[in-house]
């Protein structure tokens, strides 16, 4: 399901499998894209983006 919020963003709900090609998909966007749930999601996300992160540090 889509519906317009505002003339520069919409919202979509959808049913996905919340794996690395879903992940890569958001990450692809560079910030313009918002995981809103469910809340094991945002954190699965999360998760791999401070890992990520943390070997870039390494």
């Amino acid at each position: 399901m889509t519906s317009v919020c505002d003339m520069a963003s919409f919202l979509v709900q959808a049913e996905v499998y919340a794996g690395p090609t879903f992940f890569g998909w958001v990450f692809g966007f560079g910030g313009k894209v918002k995981i809103l749930g469910p809340e094991h999601v945002k954190e699965q996300y999360r998760q791999m983006i401070l890992e990520a992160y943390g070997d870039l540090m390494d």
